[in-house]
């Protein structure tokens, strides 16, 4: 994958190969999917914002402590718990729209509230704030 590709363009499929090999993603409708937990390693991040694009991950989804400006590339929907915290976030555009288990957004430059993340997620279980 060409360094600082953003998420949504367009990628061979010799890129996309690499990534389910190396992360163990399954890509399917122009994003990346997974049936477990999937922890965000710092070769995923380029720029503060994910290289790729995530779909639906079946367990935890931790991006944490990477200097995130954006959760562009962030999965649609969580199964269980979305983490976020300890990066330079002060939108939650672009979090999972569903999370089924607790969503975790502090120590980030902004102090975001409950109602901040009500505002842009349905979440199953607690909010950290």
């Amino acid at each position: 994958m060409q360094q600082g590709q953003c998420p949504g363009n367009a990628m061979s499929s010799a890129d996309i190969k690499l990534i389910e090999q190396k992360y163990g993603l399954k890509f399917n409708k122009n994003v990346f999917d997974c049936d477990t937990k999937f922890t965000v390693l710092d070769d995923l991040i380029v720029n503060g914002k994910l290289t790729i694009k995530f779909g639906h991950i079946k367990g935890y989804f931790g991006c944490a402590n990477l200097k995130l400006t954006s959760l562009q590339g962030a999965p649609r929907s969580v199964y269980g718990d979305f983490g976020c915290f300890y990066n330079n976030l002060t939108s939650l555009q672009d979090a999972p729209s569903n999370v089924g288990g607790n969503f975790w957004c502090h120590n980030n430059p902004k102090k975001f509230t409950e109602q901040d993340v009500r505002h842009v997620c349905k979440v199953g279980d607690q909010i950290i704030v």
